[in-house]
């Protein structure tokens, strides 16, 4: 049971600071009327919370008037007297108005909750880099219009160097920044090439998530590979002896027999660089298309 003291406050705010800092906390809670403002209360816990209350009755139901108490603040907290006074005064008014203050804290809170579990149903409705990424692998896995490996080359970049650092990042929230967070590291390390690899399949995905209507528009659209790589030069590649290396083609050949490779591959490699063809030529091949007499692949229509 509360311990009712039978002091209160002087009028003074000052005095009555001072008093306050005075009071000693009992085994109970103590309370302590205010002398100037009716209602207002200081609650003095056991563990040496001085909290402010402001004490008031209003009408409910048909007529039936009920008291109740509205927590202002505590002093220890910064609320001396004189504010404490102050804003127990400007309660009285809206009391005396019709407000109350039990009521209003209670809406709002409840409008608090509200906004709060609107906010998590905004994001949970948020699609991530991930579930984009989901919906691009399935458009490059299409056997007719996809990739002709199935997306694998893409995905891997992307998953490698995307995904596993902002994946779980709501698409509409995915910003330059974020990209550049990935590439900055792979241009430092002098890998150019694979940077404009990551922003060709990145700017795709986000194209493909405009289309789809996960977002407005690509924060990618004025990114550039001179923004990124660079324009990458053409490499030339020779399999043959230089001055630094012996003949390839002779160290590949030695290597053949102790690849794992079944024989049919193995002869596949020799005929491929030993004629230059392409390789959808040779697959298309035919025996009748071979004169083992002239050592000559006839050029047929079709390739």
């Amino acid at each position: 049971m509360a311990v009712r003291n039978k002091e209160v406050l002087p009028r003074s705010a000052d005095s009555a600071d001072k008093y306050i800092r005075k009071v000693t906390p009992g085994q109970k809670d103590i309370y302590i009327q205010d002398s100037t403002v009716t209602g207002l209360t200081l609650r003095v816990t056991p563990g040496g919370k001085k909290v402010w209350h402001l004490r008031y009755t209003v009408q409910v139901g048909s007529g039936q008037w009920v008291g109740r108490k509205n927590s202002l603040g505590a002093f220890c907290d910064g609320l001396k007297t004189r504010a404490a006074r102050e804003l127990a005064e400007t309660w009285r008014v809206r009391i005396r108005q019709g407000g109350d203050p039990q009521e209003e804290k209670k809406k709002l809170a409840e409008q608090r909750k509200a906004e709060h579990m609107r906010e998590i149903a905004e994001r949970r409705a948020l699609r991530t880099v991930n579930e984009v990424a989901a919906v691009y692998a399935t458009k490059l896995a299409n056997g007719v219009n996809g990739h002709k490996d199935g997306g694998t080359h893409a995905m891997t970049i992307l998953q490698n160097h995307l995904l596993d650092c902002f994946g779980e990042v709501p698409i509409k929230e995915f910003t330059r920044q974020h990209f550049f967070a990935v590439v900055d590291p792979i241009l430092a390390a002098g890998h150019n090439s694979m940077a404009n690899s990551v922003l060709l399949y990145t700017k795709a995905m986000l194209r493909l998530a405009v289309k789809r209507e996960f977002i407005e528009y690509s924060v990618l659209d004025c990114i550039e590979k001179a923004d990124v790589g660079g324009k990458e030069k053409i490499r030339s590649r020779v399999l043959c002896a230089t001055r630094t290396k012996g003949d390839e083609l002779e160290e590949l050949y030695n290597l053949l027999p102790d690849s794992g490779l079944s024989q049919n591959l193995q002869c596949a490699v020799h005929i491929l660089l030993g004629t230059g063809c392409r390789g959808i030529e040779l697959f298309k091949g035919r025996w009748g298309h071979l004169n083992f007499d002239n050592s000559t692949w006839l050029n047929r229509p079709g390739f």
